[in-house]
């Protein structure tokens, strides 16, 4: 009789979810209650995601829709499509290189092609997926191989209920960021392991009044360097850091995955300034004074970021 009951309210609330998200109500009393329930109920009672966005896989692990066509490869980029990407970003390379300055393109992986606990009903592509494609076309040294470095870790290096990556996987990415460059680095292992909890994206997107959360464990460092920007939070669009003591200039293009590389990269330049705005001028004063540039997006991104690739080209 429970279980009757349950999904006579879940059915209800489905209907009523319907209005509400497309009439965008948000006067309408308990609306975020209602939500919170009926996603508590797909979760729990149906073992499924009602969230057209959100795709609830083994262990309870929580993937964004968006990535699910990288994932099948049912929607792979032409031969010529992965031509010109590369062409723009190998141009990129060349332009900062004959100029003095180093550049790096680091695309981030995927969390499902990672952290795979996709459901059963998915089948992963067997080919090289499109940044794959891409990143064996580019110069040697223009970018990072994250795909191959991440594959070689046995423990989860994303979220469970989260998009993104954790503190411990930016810190390891960080590392070989600062390989590449052939610069001294601190890697913050001799710092203390705490553990701290984070609320997933994915989660708020299913529970707004009360979302899932989970532990993580990453190496805790006393910050020495200076936020000069008036938001100190990393998630903004634009980031300003110094560094007293150290000396080169940091220019990073950048998305939401590299909140977490912030304050390890912060520590190693005098200046750092950080932007998401991927349509940034490649040849302005402000990036062309950086000694090193570095271009990060996220592997579901690439796509819709190729028309920025064309500024430094024309």
């Amino acid at each position: 009789m429970k279980q009757f009951i349950l999904i006579l309210i879940a059915l209800c609330i489905h209907h009523c979810t319907f209005d509400l998200e497309t009439m965008a109500n948000a006067h309408l009393p308990f609306k975020d209650e209602l939500l919170t329930c009926y996603h508590t109920i797909g979760l729990h009672l149906f073992h499924t995601s009602f969230h057209d966005q959100v795709i609830l896989g083994k262990h309870n692990y929580l993937y964004f829709k968006d990535t699910v066509h990288d994932y099948l490869q049912d929607q792979a980029l032409s031969e010529d499509e992965i031509e010109m990407i590369a062409s723009h970003v190998n141009a990129i390379h060349r332009y900062f290189s004959q100029r003095g300055k180093q550049f790096l393109f680091v695309v981030v992986p995927n969390k499902n092609e990672i952290d795979d606990f996709m459901p059963a009903r998915y089948r992963k592509g067997k080919q090289l997926n499109d940044a794959q494609r891409i990143l064996s076309k580019l110069d040697e040294g223009s970018y990072l191989d994250l795909f191959s470095l991440f594959s070689s870790y046995q423990t989860p290096l994303y979220y469970r209920y989260d998009t993104h990556w954790k503190r411990e996987s930016a810190r390891i990415a960080y590392v070989e960021i600062m390989k590449q460059f052939h610069r001294r680095y601190d890697d913050f292992l001799q710092y203390p392991f705490v553990s701290t909890t984070h609320e997933g994206d994915l989660s708020r997107m299913l529970f707004r009044n009360d979302p899932l959360v989970e532990e993580e464990y990453y190496h805790d460092h006393k910050e020495q360097f200076q936020v000069l920007t008036k938001s100190h939070d990393y998630a903004a669009n634009e980031i300003l850091t110094y560094h007293a003591s150290q000396k080169q200039t940091l220019v990073m293009l950048r998305d939401s995955f590299a909140d977490h590389l912030i304050p390890y990269l912060s520590e190693q330049f005098q200046y750092a300034y950080y932007t998401k705005d991927y349509a940034i001028d490649l040849k302005s004063k402000q990036v062309n004074e950086a000694d090193v540039i570095i271009m990060e997006i996220a592997q579901r991104n690439i796509k819709e970021v190729r028309k920025y690739f064309q500024t430094i080209v024309h």
